[in-house]
């Protein structure tokens, strides 16, 4: 990272209160260009991090800067910009069935477009050769005029990173995207989300149950334990024991 350029995510002392019980009690930094894995049990604070990235959380204290924009102070109007430079995977992958396969790649496009070409798009795919060219890349340009719904889960993940392709966002943020898949189309699916964010100076941080592929598919491991960072290290540098650790059962 350049001196002028601004950490992709910066969250400083940042808290999550829901109540007297708090979700998230974290500093930490994710630099342009850099891969960052959440890792962690359930209930650890993983998915309240990447709601602070995209401002759909608010914190109860600190301040989140993503995209160099401070999402506490933003306008709407600043909020939706930034937004547009925030690619998202979900394990759910948000596609819309009934709708072609290119449609949903195209969706990528939708924080870039004004409503009304928005809306044309749905009767005709905008910029066909950008979602096509996304698509041959992943290997499913044969499918783009096939109802989403019809595809098979590996298929349908690998139109959710078309779109990722499409939008070209600075900042990719991935919730639990491999969860639901066995352990070699995981692998298959996280090296292609990998490659897809390695391109540039794109930011991604995942958050992972498998510490395996956090540990070799990431740049840099943040273990979270009951809402508090429990270690983060280069990935190489991250072992067994800091495993065995982060996810021992309370005495």
């Amino acid at each position: 990272m350049s001196a002028a350029e601004p950490p992709a995510l910066q969250l400083d002392g940042v808290t999550v209160r829901y109540g007297t019980r708090t979700v998230l009690d974290a500093s930490f930094t994710v630099d342009p260009g850099e891969k960052v894995a959440l890792v962690g049990p359930s209930g650890a604070g993983k998915s309240t991090a990447l709601g602070l990235a995209n401002g759909s959380i608010t914190p109860s204290s600190g301040t989140v800067t993503t995209l160099g924009t401070d999402l506490g102070v933003a306008s709407r109007r600043r909020m939706r910009t930034v937004r547009a430079r925030i690619g998202t995977v979900h394990q759910r992958l948000d596609l819309i069935g009934p709708l072609a396969a290119i449609h949903n790649v195209n969706a990528g496009r939708l924080g870039h477009w004004g409503l009304w070409r928005s809306l044309a798009s749905l009767v005709r795919p905008l910029e066909v050769e950008t979602a096509h060219a996304a698509m041959s890349r992943l290997g499913i340009e044969e499918l783009a005029a096939t109802r989403t719904e019809r595809l098979s889960g590996g298929e349908q993940q690998r139109v959710a990173l078309a779109r990722i392709i499409v939008q070209d966002p600075a900042l990719v943020l991935a919730d639990e995207p491999i969860s639901s898949l066995d352990p070699q189309r995981a692998r298959v699916v996280m090296g292609l989300l990998a490659d897809v964010v390695g391109e540039g100076d794109r930011a991604l941080l995942v958050s992972l149950h498998d510490f395996d592929i956090a540990r070799g598919m990431c740049d840099r491991v943040i273990g979270l334990r009951q809402g508090r960072i429990a270690f983060d290290l280069p990935a190489p540098e991250v072992t067994d024991q800091h495993r065995d650790e982060l996810y021992r059962l309370p005495a």
